[in-house]
């Protein structure tokens, strides 16, 4: 079963004025172990009843400096920001009032265990039982603090798992809105156009299919000539030149991308289909025709 107990405890951390967690990131347990050995050398307890009555008292007075020390810190915070204590927000005039009444019930409670263990008559105490009893009580310590440990180690782990999955996140987003760089290298002889592609139409289009890409870049390098089917990358009016080298980035989003290559697969079947049904002199001879 999870024990959701020193979970809860953990989240009152933020506010250390009510937490009820013997120690806090950051207190020092040293300071509790003083206390403790000043306290059981003091009132020397003989009997189980008597350790509960010492021990009482020296939780009682770690609470009230835990939250005399909140309040102290919070009043401090208040006249840095506004050194006119009548501009104190009200909000924060009605959590120091709140500290005030935490203080106020830790010191009572601290006062009454006071009264109690003053009851012991440590005169009639002859023997070193209370030596024994606080070497018991400091190992019931010392397992509450690991216990303690280990749900700030969780606690950390559960942080640092979020932290790693909020950064994958940011890497899947990142890599999905980068586009898909694309090579595009053609060259028209005196009988085809030779294109070649990196990667390819079909690579690219998984990319798209997966939800990787949503954007292309390809990047156009015609050699000699522009083909008349990519003349949409240049201005109306734009004279080519078979003696020159264009090289054109063109940017589009996906659907654009896949309505190009659809494009780019119909014809390329469809002169497939057409240099099998004629004979080779007109097929070549209609290929010089598209170059001109």
């Amino acid at each position: 079963m999870k024990d959701t107990t020193t979970d809860r405890s953990l989240n009152a951390l933020k506010h250390g004025a009510s937490a009820k967690t013997l120690f806090l990131p950051s207190e020092d347990p040293v300071q509790f172990d003083r206390l403790l050995d000043d306290a059981y050398e003091q009132y020397k307890p003989a009997n189980a009843q008597e350790d509960g009555l010492v021990y009482d008292s020296v939780e009682g007075r770690w609470y009230l400096d835990r939250r005399q020390k909140v309040r102290a810190e919070y009043e401090l915070f208040l006249h840095n920001t506004f050194a006119d204590a009548s501009l104190w927000p009200d909000r924060d005039m009605a959590h120091l009032e709140r500290l005030d009444r935490y203080c106020t019930t830790a010191e009572r409670a601290f006062r009454r265990a006071l009264v109690n263990v003053r009851f012991i008559k440590t005169e009639a105490v002859k023997d070193e039982h209370w030596r024994e009893l606080l070497a018991l009580r400091k190992e019931t310590l010392k397992l509450a603090r690991e216990k303690f440990e280990r749900a700030k180690e969780k606690e950390a782990r559960r942080n640092g798992d979020k932290l790693k999955a909020n950064l994958k996140a940011h890497q899947e987003a990142t890599a999905a809105a980068a586009p898909v760089q694309q090579a595009f290298i053609s060259f028209v002889d005196n009988i085809t156009i030779i294109d070649q592609l990196s990667p390819s139409n079909d690579e690219v289009r998984k990319l798209i299919e997966n939800g990787a890409m949503q954007t292309v870049v390809r990047h156009y390098t015609f050699l000699n000539d522009i083909p008349e089917e990519y003349s949409f990358l240049v201005p109306n009016g734009f004279e080519r030149n078979s003696a020159k080298r264009y090289e054109i980035r063109h940017q589009m989003e996906a659907a654009q991308f896949l309505k190009l290559a659809r494009r780019e697969d119909e014809e390329i079947a469809h002169f497939s289909t057409n240099q099998s049904e004629i004979s080779d002199e007109d097929w070549v001879q209609l290929q010089r025709n598209k170059t001109k």
